[in-house]
């Protein structure tokens, strides 16, 4: 995913007792504080060159983008990993689950005041995080892509949703910008993809549409032996 590397892989974080407590409902000063600088964090020793760029905005959305980033991270390190297929699908619906109540103020994960705080003070769409989450769990069930659209949809829900959440935090006024905020995620996945061709074909994944290889007589086994002719140019 554009906002996770593959190289990274999320190492635990201290947390205050206070906001790792299960089930503590509401967002009292000193927990959503303690939260976000949980989030941030995580953030400054994860997100390398994102975090950067997160330090130029004013205060409260670079927190808030911490804390977005945090809950994307958690997210896709679940499904990630050597573990069964069978635990990253349960381990990504108790995260789902877990959503639901961290926004009704009853939190189970350190990162949930903050994220909740953010999503309710920004007005960030439901179905942005829904579509990331849906997104996470088309890793787990889907190797291969028959059509364009097939990937533009998995496109979407890992990078447009993002970047559809991201707009909420910094403010737009123009009517277009959620176009262009969906434009350029698929513009950035598109380029991850590519990429890292070689190194996900290696894992038995192919991002590139079954229908286009066949078009230009390209298989995947040319794909997996780095084979860059005119085919593949084409």
């Amino acid at each position: 995913m554009e906002w996770a590397s593959k190289e990274i892989r999320a190492t635990p974080v201290s947390a205050p007792a206070a906001i790792l407590r299960p089930g503590r409902s509401g967002s009292d000063r000193r927990c959503l504080s303690s939260s976000y600088a949980w989030c941030e964090q995580l953030t400054r020793r994860q997100a390398g060159n994102f975090y950067h760029a997160f330090r130029l905005l004013p205060t409260p959305p670079r927190r808030a983008m911490c804390a977005l980033y945090a809950f994307l991270r958690v997210a896709d390190d679940l499904t990630d990993g050597p573990q069964a297929l069978a635990d990253k699908r349960r381990a990504l619906a108790e995260w789902r689950r877990q959503l639901e109540d961290a926004l009704v103020g009853v939190y189970a994960h350190p990162l949930h005041p903050a994220f909740h705080h953010t999503v309710k003070h920004y007005g960030i769409p439901r179905r942005c995080l829904d579509d990331v989450l849906d997104g996470v769990g088309m890793d787990l069930d889907t190797d291969r892509y028959d059509t364009f659209a097939d990937l533009y949809r998995y496109c979407y829900r890992v990078a447009s949703a993002v970047g559809l959440a991201c707009i909420h935090i910094w403010g737009f006024r123009d009517a277009r910008a959620p176009f262009y905020a969906e434009a350029a995620g698929i513009a950035l996945q598109l380029t991850n993809i590519l990429r890292d061709l070689a190194e996900d074909a290696a894992r038995g994944r192919v991002y590139l549409p079954q229908e286009d290889l066949q078009r230009f007589g390209y298989s995947v086994a040319d794909l997996e032996q780095g084979c860059w002719d005119e085919r593949f140019r084409a």
